[in-house]
């Protein structure tokens, strides 16, 4: 499944809606059977993967920093809109924060972890999305949506990450 990804200026909340809807899991990957571990010997069954219903988005930041933009609190009000909805209303999501500056490797994951902190609070204090609901996740530069091109928008994103479809 390619996920949603729309920049902070076009989020349709329907389009959102629909990227996180639990139908949108994708089938259970059972964990490493023993011909894939090639003889690895392991304490305990390598845990299943799941194809977990997301949406990958911009939201925008003023520079290096924590500090939404306007831009970036619109983007804000389509997703508090969108986890409104009633098809998503009781649902608990991640939400995952990913930076990429080669200049400034070390600094990402505490931006990127200040940045979902930030976004949790705001869609609770002006939103009333409780915080149970909501896991916040910096993941640095763990995860860069494209890592030949340092500058592309994507690998400054924030991905909802439905985990309902976990808890069945």
């Amino acid at each position: 499944m390619v996920p949603f990804a729309a920049t902070s200026q076009d989020l349709p909340v329907e389009t959102i809606v629909q990227s996180l809807l639990p139908e949108r899991t994708g089938p259970v990957i059972s964990g490493a059977t023993a011909e894939l571990t090639r003889g690895i010997q392991r304490q305990a069954p390598i845990p299943e993967v799941f194809d977990l219903p997301k949406a990958q988005l911009i939201v925008s930041f003023e520079g290096n920093s924590h500090r939404l933009t306007e831009p970036g609190l619109r983007a804000l009000r389509s997703i508090a809109a969108a986890l409104k909805d009633p098809r998503l209303a009781d649902a608990p999501f991640q939400v995952g924060s990913h930076a990429y500056d080669p200049a400034n490797l070390a600094g990402a994951q505490v931006l990127t972890t200040r940045r979902a902190t930030t976004i949790t609070q705001h869609l609770n204090v002006f939103y009333d999305i409780p915080t149970e609901r909501l896991i916040p996740v910096g993941y640095g530069t763990s995860a860069p949506f494209d890592l030949a091109q340092a500058a592309h928008p994507m690998n400054n994103r924030i991905e909802l990450i439905n985990l309902a479809p976990l808890n069945k």
